[in-house]
């Protein structure tokens, strides 16, 4: 009878020591699936200049040269998007800007800057960065096959700093 007791003493402690396995199993899998959810989402959202950042901008650029030129792939609605929304946070601070669209283009930052004086593009890329913009100076003016937009009237588009806003990196997902 002693051995019947200590068995199922046993047994029970298994079956918990099983039951919290399973727990801890189910849990880490939800963790999972929330981070999967996360960065599926993050890569589906359009780029947006929210409140804070249009200021941040605003202010870290209020000194920069006075013409953009901003320039997207062509097609791309979402880097368009968020064109018009930089355009939009230019012209408040009466900048002038040139829209483009090149055909295509490479890199690995999501937006570039070119200035013909190096000190301005290194200015401007910073204040991006510091606005949360991720950007990298371009050593060449940022040319190519596509289509140049209309310049405003003044515009000194030798003397423009360029912003090209490239595509969204590629969802990048892994597996469980």
């Amino acid at each position: 009878m002693l051995y019947g007791l200590d068995r199922s003493a046993l047994f029970r402690t298994l079956q918990i020591q099983s039951e919290q396995i399973a727990v801890l199993t189910a849990q880490r899998e939800a963790a999972q699936a929330e981070a999967r959810a996360t960065q599926i989402q993050a890569n589906a959202v359009w780029r947006d200049i929210d409140d804070r950042t249009r200021i941040c901008l605003q202010n870290g650029l209020t000194g920069a040269g006075r013409d953009f030129e901003i320039l997207t792939i062509a097609g791309d609605a979402e880097a368009g998007y968020f064109g018009d929304q930089m355009q939009a946070t230019l012209e408040a601070i009466n900048k002038q800007v040139r829209r483009s669209q090149v055909f295509s283009a490479g890199g690995v930052a999501e937006y570039y800057i070119y200035s013909r004086d190096r000190l301005v593009g290194l200015a401007v890329a910073r204040a991006l960065s510091d606005c949360g913009l991720s950007s990298r100076v371009s050593p060449t003016r940022i040319d190519g096959a596509g289509i140049r937009g209309p310049a405003p009237s003044g515009f000194d588009d030798a003397g423009a700093i360029q912003l090209f806003i490239n595509m969204k990196k590629k969802p990048h997902y892994n597996r469980p």
